[in-house]
């Protein structure tokens, strides 16, 4: 009984040691997992789960909210946002004037049917968010192929938080491409989204466009000229998901599948489409008509898929059919 006394006076003292005059110390939330040690700012949390970024909720403070696809208001309004609707915060614009959001949805709310957009900070502070630089310092140990591992660092409060990226590149170019978002577990809300462009030459890091997923298994591309973007999605072996959007105002331009090895010249792209039951109703007539004249031409002995390649220009596009080929695909 007397041990259960002081442990009770202990922990009122502790309790009581923690408030001064006109003053309340807020205890911080600590994760062993995690390498802030805590989250110092009220509503941040990962981001689904401790393999994500950090981001932060908050709720939308304004009646009725234009919600767009990037960061200004000539892009696309994708939705509104409304008074009272609780969303997470998933980065921030160069000028601080926009948050990146995705409504927290409750468990059998389907009204909400947008994923993610930008909206005016305005709308969800008072006060802008601080924006914070990232900064590439160099490759990291045993890169293999084309894809090469990049380390960074940014500052958030005293503190030097250290990530890792992914970038690609064509073999051509002089510089790297790597998408930083959510996806990334060093990812902070108050850092820039988006397809960032480096060069080892001379170390400058140029963010060129708040598109981009760094998904796994994922790569992002841009062509020279910085027009496109394309990026590769899936993880299974066989047919990989393609999208290329035009940097300028966001807009695909293309959606679809290509096999490896993937081949692009300036603007011109190998896409493929695979003929088989249940994908013909997604097919056109053009890639049918040629698909049942090659069965005529070339009947198939095995199980292997019929893949009709095409070249595809993605600044015109125009489209040309090159070639069918049965082929082995999981």
């Amino acid at each position: 009984m007397i041990v259960k006394y002081i442990f009770f006076f202990v922990f009122v003292f502790l309790i009581l040691s923690c408030v001064t005059e006109n003053e309340i110390t807020v205890p911080m939330i600590f994760d062993p997992n995690n390498e802030y040690n805590y989250f110092p700012v009220p509503g941040e949390r990962y981001y689904g789960y401790d393999y994500y970024g950090v981001v932060q909720s908050a709720l939308i403070n304004s009646a009725s909210v234009s919600v767009h696809r990037l960061p200004f208001l000539e892009s696309e309004v994708i939705s509104y946002a409304h008074a009272g609707l609780e969303i997470y915060i998933k980065g921030i614009s160069y000028d601080g004037d926009w948050l990146l959001i995705s409504p927290i949805i409750p468990r059998g709310l389907q009204d909400i049917v947008w994923f993610e957009g930008w909206v005016l900070s305005e709308h969800v502070f008072e006060e802008r968010l601080e924006r914070i630089e990232l900064n590439i310092f160099g490759f990291t140990p045993d890169t293999i192929g084309w894809r090469f591992g990049l380390n960074g660092t940014y500052v958030l409060g005293d503190s030097i938080y250290p990530f890792s990226v992914r970038p690609s590149k064509l073999p051509e170019q002089d510089f790297y491409t790597f998408v930083w978002d959510y996806n990334n577990e060093k990812f902070h809300y108050r850092t820039i989204p988006g397809t960032y462009i480096w060069y080892p030459d001379t170390n400058e890091l140029i963010h060129l466009t708040y598109l981009g997923s760094s998904q796994e298994s994922s790569w992002t591309i841009v062509t020279d000229d910085f027009k496109y973007m394309l990026s590769e999605a899936g993880t299974a072996p066989g047919l990989r998901a393609l999208g290329i959007w035009r940097v300028e105002d966001g807009e695909q331009v293309f959606s679809g599948q290509y096999l490896h090895p993937f081949i692009l010249d300036a603007y011109t792209v190998e896409i493929a489409y695979a003929y088989f039951d249940y994908r013909i109703p997604y097919l056109d007539e053009e890639i049918i008509a040629f698909a049942e004249e090659f069965y005529i031409l070339n009947p198939r002995q095995d199980d292997r898929i019929l893949i009709i390649f095409c070249e595809y220009n993605f600044d015109t596009g125009y489209r040309r059919i090159i070639r069918g080929e049965y082929i082995h695909i999981q």
